[in-house]
């Protein structure tokens, strides 16, 4: 069930940053020509801003799911399986923690930006700061999930549905 549950979340969060950041290339595009005509979009920056804050938050949590985020791995490499397991319980533990602190100080902020509107729209400024407290949910639900994988020794929740054949094939040359 939870598997299922995953992959429909990391799916629905792909789609979506698939999405903005076809949006964001056409806003910045567009805004480029028509600065050439000397007419440019006054609301292109925000809606850039907008985007890309919500693309680096969702996104690090694909990136978490697909344990692409980088790592050094020096200490773990040297430690026995049991011990190596035990600090990988710790690290995700401490990035938890991290997380919710992240997450509760950027649900403070976004509430404090309700009425602080954008320059060029007519959009509250919370709409930005509450990609921090979302992205910061997202990746807890991914750490405790993997949490669960090294308590219960098992394999990665995200294994199989993430194997991503370009890296795959990277990795073999």
């Amino acid at each position: 069930m939870l598997k299922k549950f995953d992959k429909g979340l990391l799916k629905l969060e792909v789609l979506f940053c698939e999405v903005l950041i076809v949006i964001l290339v056409l806003v910045v595009f567009l805004n480029a020509v028509l600065r050439l005509f000397k007419n440019p979009l006054n609301w292109s920056t925000d809606v850039a801003q907008l985007i890309f804050a919500w693309i680096s938050f969702i996104g690090a949590d694909i990136a978490l799911k697909k344990s692409r985020h980088s790592g050094v791995d020096m200490l773990t490499r040297r430690l026995s399986p049991g011990k190596a397991r035990i600090l990988n319980i710790a690290i995700y533990v401490a990035i938890i923690v991290f997380l919710f602190l992240i997450g509760r100080a950027g649900w403070t902020l976004a509430f404090k930006n309700i009425n602080r509107k954008f320059h060029s729209m007519p959009l509250s400024y919370s709409t930005v700061t509450f990609s921090v407290p979302v992205g910061c949910m997202f990746m807890g639900y991914t750490c405790v999930r993997k949490l669960m994988q090294f308590i219960g020794n098992t394999p990665d929740p995200y294994a199989d549905e993430l194997e991503d054949p370009e890296i795959k094939e990277e990795e073999a040359l």
